[in-house]
């Protein structure tokens, strides 16, 4: 009898536990940063992706001018400073900020990082020449030493907002900055070409160009229109098969230009019932 009591009870726990991981299984959140030239708007933000509100988290930023951030699997961020090209900045998620500050040499053929992304252990950035609307290179950028070197001899016919990376697929996502159009890459990590997806619209209709792309922790491709958007301050999803986006809403912040994945809520521990059953 005491067994089969044990039994309800343990049942009872696992599908209460069920139950509450289904409710947050899909809230994630992302962390953003506001480059605008307004300092008193411009920090480190996290956006809730189910209401798509961003909230203040801090800054104390020597410069404004942030073109991408990126989230190590350590929790430090890394901030490529587009004020004076060749500063990587390292910043603390929970307070926005600055820890310590990289020097980078770049290779012949640019003189600025548009967009950072993790793979491992490894850094990529996309690497142009600032305001002259030319291609972007792929390259890795040596933590350590601050080198940055070049992937292969091609790269993405346009400069970019974001570079994502699906771990489920393995595959490198890229997205257009400029331009009436967004579009959606798929980037070859060994040679640093790029194939097209297609352009990103919502409803079939274009917005603009974007600023920032990033798969949040719930595995959806996320991006932020730039600054000449129709929408901009706006959190978009992207279906990455199509380039088909999705407006989830205002973020309250009208020029957030850099975006990371931040945290997934936390899964319930089951709660399992422990009986002392007699011999």
């Amino acid at each position: 009898m005491k067994e089969s009591l044990f039994s309800i009870l343990l049942m009872a726990g696992v599908l209460a536990s069920i139950l509450v991981m289904s409710r947050h299984a899909s809230a994630a959140t992302l962390l953003a940063y506001n480059g605008t030239y307004d300092e008193s708007d411009h920090g480190l933000y996290s956006i809730d992706t189910a209401t798509a509100i961003a909230t203040f988290i801090g800054n104390d930023f020597a410069s404004d001018y942030i073109s991408e951030i990126e989230l190590s699997a350590g929790g430090v961020i890394y901030a490529a400073d587009t004020d004076d090209n060749t500063l990587l900045h390292t910043i603390d998620p929970s307070t926005g900020s600055v820890t310590g500050t990289i020097t980078m040499t770049f290779p012949m053929g640019g003189d600025v990082l548009t967009a950072l992304e993790f793979v491992g252990s490894t850094l990529y950035a996309g690497f142009t020449t600032e305001g002259d609307g030319g291609p972007t290179f792929l390259t890795t950028v040596d933590i350590g030493t601050g080198i940055v070197s070049t992937v292969g001899a091609t790269g993405v016919p346009s400069p970019l907002g974001g570079l994502a990376y699906d771990v489920a697929t393995s595959v490198m996502y890229g997205i257009s900055a400029g331009g009436s159009s967004a579009e959606l890459f798929i980037i070859d990590l060994s040679t640093g070409a790029a194939t097209s997806v297609g352009l990103v619209t919502i409803g079939g209709t274009s917005f603009g160009g974007t600023t920032a792309l990033e798969f949040g922790p719930d595995g959806v491709l996320y991006a932020l229109p730039n600054n000449s958007s129709s929408i901009t301050g706006h959190l978009l999803s992207i279906d990455p098969l199509t380039g088909a986006a999705t407006d989830l809403g205002d973020t309250g912040v009208e020029l957030l230009n850099a975006l990371t994945t931040g945290t997934i809520y936390k899964k319930a521990t089951p709660w399992i019932p422990l009986l002392l059953l007699e011999d």
